[in-house]
């Protein structure tokens, strides 16, 4: 079975988020992205670099979320669990912005 993460209902193969180019030295993966208007858990590919973090919606789209380094005023978890996700809070430039990251099987 292909590298990918069981999110509960459905199994997300690794390659269906992987982009490419995002060198070695950066932190990359699967996660979920707590939309800032309709509250919805929406799965993303991110990547974490030296300028800050990265959205994409899947690999054949342009960045959908940025995150600059410099902006990142605070970032916490009070190790909430909600729908098999620890949730991650980050406060930037004076917004809040919820990340999930599964906490169900990942099959290597």
């Amino acid at each position: 079975m292909e590298r990918g993460c069981d999110l509960g209902n459905s199994y997300v193969p690794e390659s269906k988020f992987k982009i490419s180019n995002i060198p070695n030295n950066y932190i990359s993966g699967i996660i979920y992205k707590k939309s800032q208007y309709l509250a919805k858990w929406e799965l993303r590919y991110m990547v974490i670099g030296p300028g800050g973090l990265l959205s994409f919606k899947d690999e054949n789209s342009k960045e959908s979320f940025r995150i600059a380094k410099d902006t990142v005023n605070e970032m916490w978890t009070r190790f909430e669990v909600k729908d098999k996700m620890l949730v991650l809070k980050v406060l930037h430039a004076g917004r809040k912005t919820e990340f999930g990251i599964p906490i169900t099987d990942y099959t290597v």
